[in-house]
């Protein structure tokens, strides 16, 4: 008898501390968040308003558009929160998790913002602000974010889905 009550008593304690951890709506776990983001990601869906938009941003003519690079921000290496959000055609955007992980605040420095684009180089290549759709400074509303996937959203005039894959820490 006292074996059974200890066994019921050790399952309600396992699924209590389960569920008590907070969650994104799609999944993951937000205390997570920071931890899960770093690495390099590549985007599998760019959508504007419900409209699968990821092949229209290709400005530059190849795939290498929808590989980002997650890192510490350099000015505080041991500052998890802290993110640099490196497109591969775009400028950096330093992203900020709110105190509880549930949203990305990015702002984009305006030097090298040129609305909805970045170019550069001879000859010159143009890429898509994945980070700043619409201004330099956004929030992302984080749906989604575990050891492999990261899905966010953000509203402006329009709303914006973006979805990554982790392809390397």
């Amino acid at each position: 008898m006292k074996t059974t009550t200890l066994y019921i008593t050790c399952a309600l304690t396992c699924i209590i501390l389960v569920t008590a951890c907070k969650k994104y709506p799609e999944g993951g776990i937000e205390k997570d968040g920071p931890k899960n983001l770093h690495g390099y990601w590549t985007l599998t869906l760019y959508e504007v308003d419900g409209i699968d938009s990821t092949e229209l941003i290709n400005y530059a003519g190849n795939d290498d558009y929808k590989n980002v690079l997650f890192t510490n921000y350099t000015g505080d290496p041991k500052n998890k929160t802290i993110i640099d959000a490196q497109p591969a055609y775009a400028s950096i955007c330093r992203m900020t998790f709110n105190n509880t992980n549930e949203i990305l605040d990015g702002i984009i420095d305006p030097y090298y913002y040129n609305g909805a684009k970045s170019c550069w180089g001879s000859p010159l290549q143009c890429g898509k602000q994945l980070f700043g759709p619409e201004s330099n400074t956004t929030s992302w509303k984080i749906l989604k974010l575990d050891s492999k996937e990261l899905h966010i959203q953000n509203q402006q005039t329009h709303t914006y889905n973006l979805k990554l894959v982790k392809i390397k820490n």
